[in-house]
């Protein structure tokens, strides 16, 4: 009867190592979980960057396409012609777009672009210096290729006046 009073009340080894296996066992699970939802996370972030920069790029042409007077093409990009004074330069270096304005602001969009070609009434050979009237861009998208062509209306003054400047670079 001696025994019994001075028997400790503890948990058995056996009971100890359950315990600890199914506390790694939980630990293991919440890791990979983690980890996967954090990989997922990742390429949503990096989808949702390329989207912005391609979001960006384009209400940047339609904004210069809009405020410009002219485009022309020049050996290192394109100047966007706001008027005598205010110029807006777009140049291609890498997978990156470089927009720079005449106070030396610079905008740079990291865009994989796989093509540039400038237009000047259908023809796609123009010489340094001439107007553009067309844009296309094939830019890789999430391993996609997509064109976007961006087009400057110009009014008829302004064409004749290009038309003839185009003339006389050639």
């Amino acid at each position: 009867m001696n025994k019994l009073k001075n028997k400790i009340a503890a948990f058995t080894l056996l009971e100890l190592m359950v315990t600890l296996t199914l506390t790694i066992l939980i630990v293991a699970m919440s890791y990979f979980s983690y980890n996967y939802i954090f990989r997922g996370f990742l390429k949503y972030r990096d989808i949702n960057e390329n989207i912005e920069q391609h979001c960006r790029m384009q209400n940047y042409f339609n904004y210069l396409l809009q405020r410009s007077e002219k485009i022309i093409k020049k050996k290192d990009g394109i100047d966007f012609v706001m008027n005598e004074t205010d110029s807006r330069k777009f140049t291609v270096a890498g997978n990156y777009l470089l927009f720079l304005n005449t106070v030396d602001n610079r905008d740079t969009l990291k865009l994989k672009i796989t093509d540039l070609k400038l237009y000047w009434k259908g023809d796609s050979v123009l010489p340094d210096n001439g107007p553009v009237q067309k844009i296309k861009l094939n830019v890789d998208f999430s391993g996609k290729q997509h064109s976007l062509i961006f087009e400057k209306p110009y009014d008829s003054e302004k064409l004749i006046e290009l038309d003839s400047l185009d003339k006389a670079l050639r």
